[in-house]
Formats: structure tokens, C-alpha cells, sequence
């Protein structure tokens, strides 16, 4: 897999439908490809998108101005903007970003989105287990105490 950076499809605007309402019907009608990310779209400034050999599109997150993640696909019930597209990338054509740099960036974004890897989700667990009982252990001494 190869990571490239374009800027292709930055400059969504806002729709001009000549036709609000109807436009409005077929999108509810219609469910979004990325719901979580729908209105982000139009402040996307660069991509980083991680292709495969024949240069599909596999992942991609969108950057703003501030170089924040403000869109991302495929994850959860987000399918992606080039992820559902017929794009191929040759990726001579574009700057390459390193495989690194794009994982962290994907896990940070995970972690804000409070999606868990296996390990994280153990450690949670565990914490939560002994947490809650410590205060049941503290009820039956106190209660043992009392009589």
C-alpha cells in the first residue's frame, strides 16, 4: 500500500440546486455515504489517501486549514468520499506521504472517535472490573462491621 497527499476535490461549495426541495427529498431518500462526515466535506484542504497496487483508493483522511482530520473513510458506518469513487490514483502523479504518517493520523482519529483497539478495550475492561469492586467489597465490611 502506498500513501498519497492531493488536493483534488477541495473546493466543494455549497449546493445551488435549482430545485432545494426536491434535492432535499432525494437525500432523504437517498441515505448519505458518510453521515458522520456529510457537512465536513466543503472544508476539506488536502488528502491523504491510502491506495493499493492498481491505485484504488483503500483509506483516506481529509485535512483542514489548521491541519486537522475533519473527514475519514472507510470507518464505522462511514463509507468514504474517494473510497466510493471509481478513482484510480497513479501515485506518480501525487506527492507520497509516508505509511507511518498515515497510521498515526488514523489512530488518533480512532481514539478521538472512540473506536478501541482489543488491547485498549482489555485495559478498560479490567479497570472497570476492579473499580466497581472495591465499593462492593467496602458495603459487605462495612455491613459486617455494623451487625
Amino acid at each position: 500500500m502506498k500513501v498519497i497527499e492531493t488536493t483534488l476535490a477541495t473546493d466543494l461549495r455549497a449546493s445551488s440546486s435549482k430545485h432545494p426541495v426536491l434535492e432535499r427529498l432525494v437525500r432523504a431518500a437517498i441515505p448519505a455515504a458518510s453521515p458522520d462526515f456529510e457537512g465536513r466535506y466543503r472544508s476539506v484542504r488536502k488528502w491523504w489517501i491510502e491506495v493499493d497496487d492498481e491505485g484504488v483508493p483503500q483509506r483516506e483522511l481529509g485535512f483542514n486549514t489548521t491541519e486537522e482530520v475533519v473527514v475519514a473513510g472507510p470507518i464505522g458506518r462511514n463509507i468514504g468520499f474517494w473510497t466510493d469513487s471509481a478513482m484510480n490514483f497513479k501515485t506518480g502523479e501525487y506527492e507520497p506521504i509516508s505509511a507511518e504518517a498515515f497510521e498515526a493520523e488514523w489512530s488518533r482519529l480512532e481514539l478521538r472517535s472512540g473506536r478501541l483497539s482489543p488491547s485498549q478495550w482489555l485495559t478498560r475492561a479490567a479497570i472497570w472490573f476492579v473499580s466497581s469492586l472495591v465499593p462492593f467489597q467496602l458495603y459487605h465490611l462495612l455491613r459486617a462491621n455494623a451487625l
